[in-house]
């Protein structure tokens, strides 16, 4: 059998296995049922521990002269064998098992009422009450503190399976064969801090004397508060039919699918969260309303990802399975809802004040935000590279990066609990980069066509963003839209 023949065996295996995980872990976050893995980690294994397969494609992806979809879909192959030889092994398996069923089953107790970490979480995101927000961010920390241990030696795990693969650490795995590579996003990494550390003070400053508040956190819930109003009137569901018709992508509707806590019996749902099952015919779409102004912002950022997923127009597994620059359209789709077409369109504003303070409190605009991110990266690349406690890394990094402040951390760092949960260390990073190049090309198509709500910006964005899959990189994909667009810098 040729390689070409195993990997479309290959192909086939894991686009059931992906099926079958998707809609588990639906069923597991919308209804509460359990998240059996077992079974299909063992299929995996039969795959990724394939030696012979996994010779083939090493010596695949160094041949020369091989035509470029060819080198591309081995090393995309070889990324996974990488990764998953990795992440399937017993050890960090059991840990990470055990870890997920503490989060799950850990209850704390705040004025005699039990809440979950979930709770927790969406207590200090949304609650204008500044005992429960500072009750909730203490159980957070202490919930962290106990897991500590547990996260090191996940990152250690990882590690010595990586270096027996040959590589230095788990980064250099993660990053194999990403463009940018781990040195370029560290480097965009430390010019975004330099860029957003004077906005963020300026912007923590405007948050504080434009509520008369002396707490970052309760001011921004201030403003919120105030106009959520604007955003009551608005069906978040029917503004996205109305722009999907006017970019001319009606048949997307019949894939993507959007379903309400209402539609669940026990009410399970966590989050408002994209999942897709079976692409690009089955994406769906979990909403939870929280607080309307952060709600409305969050279902498009999903709502980018299911237009992407549904856009797909590749029948390989492989070029289905996108890296994490698929933050890029979900960031694309975020950012409209500060822009003055959008808030003109669909929360029927004119007065430049509110508009300005909408934009002002957009959440893939808050120069915070992107701090904290880049503290995140920067922390997990110290953490894989010295495979320490995090407290003392932390500290430094805080200081080096929000020293403006005089106080300390203006809301519960939760680092660990997304990096395990989400089990992408770097997901913050690929968030930051979403964020900034996302913006370039929603500012570039608004240059050139004067108005976003068009067949042609929808056009150019499913044809030339979405509908290759990943048979095409990021970088080429970006630069399609103008030659110059993925410049890697943050400004």
């Amino acid at each position: 059998m040729t390689l070409e023949e195993r990997l479309i065996k290959a192909d086939k295996l894991l686009s059931e296995i992906e099926h079958t995980y998707n809609l588990r872990w639906w069923n597991y976050a919308t209804l509460g049922t359990s998240l059996e893995t077992a079974d299909l980690n063992e299929e995996k294994r039969k795959i990724y521990f394939d030696d012979s397969l996994f010779e083939a494609l090493k010596e695949e992806s160094r041949k020369e002269g091989n035509y470029e979809a060819k080198s591309r879909k081995a090393k995309l192959y070889l990324h996974q064998f990488y990764i998953n030889r990795v992440e399937l092994d017993n050890n960090l398996l059991k840990l990470k098992n055990e870890i997920i069923e503490d989060e799950l089953s850990s209850v704390s107790t705040i004025a005699g009422k039990e809440y979950s970490i979930k709770d927790l979480i969406a207590i200090t995101q949304n609650s204008l009450d500044s005992y429960m927000h500072n009750e909730a961010r203490k159980r957070l920390e202490e919930l962290n503190e106990r897991k500590e241990e547990k996260f090191i030696e996940i990152i250690r795990l990882r590690n010595e399976s990586s270096r027996k693969l040959g590589f230095k650490s788990y980064i250099d795995i993660y990053f194999y064969g990403l463009e940018p590579n781990i040195c370029e996003c560290i480097d965009f990494v430390k010019k975004t801090i330099i860029y957003y550390a004077e906005e963020a003070e300026e912007w923590e400053n405007w948050l504080k004397s434009s509520t008369n508040s002396d707490e970052v956190d309760k001011a921004l819930r201030k403003i919120q508060e105030e106009l959520r109003v604007y955003y009551n009137v608005l069906t978040p569901e029917e503004t996205f039919i109305n722009i999907l018709k006017v970019w001319g992508l009606e048949k997307l509707l019949t894939r993507i699918h959007i379903f309400t806590y209402k539609d669940s019996p026990n009410k399970k749902h966590w989050w408002t969260f994209c999942q897709p099952i079976n692409i690009p015919d089955d994406i769906r779409i979990s909403i939870n309303e929280l607080n309307p102004v952060e709600f409305v912002e969050t279902f498009y950022h999903e709502l980018g990802h299911a237009i992407h997923c549904a856009s797909i127009e590749k029948n390989e597994w492989i070029f289905k399975k996108e890296d994490l620059f698929t933050e890029i359209p979900v960031s694309f789709m975020a950012n409209i809802c500060s822009k003055d077409e959008w808030i003109e369109m669909f929360l029927k504003i004119k007065d430049t004040s509110i508009k300005e303070k909408i934009k002002r409190v957009s959440i893939s605009r808050d120069p915070v935000a992107i701090l904290s991110r880049c503290l995140d990266f920067l922390l997990i690349v110290k953490l894989y590279e010295e495979e320490k406690n995090p407290n003392k890394i932390f500290g430094n990094l805080y200081k080096r990066i929000f020293g403006y402040r005089k106080q300390g951390c203006s809301s519960s760092k939760k680092w660990n609990f997304e990096i395990l949960f989400a089990e992408e260390p770097f997901y913050g990073l690929f968030h930051l980069i979403g964020e900034i190049v996302g913006e370039k090309i929603l500012d570039f198509l608004l240059k050139n066509y004067g108005n976003i709500f068009c067949k042609n910006v929808g056009e150019i964005i499913q044809n030339k963003l979405f509908s290759p899959g990943n048979s095409v990189s990021w970088t080429e994909r970006v630069n399609s839209i103008s030659p110059t667009m993925w410049e890697f810098h943050p400004n």
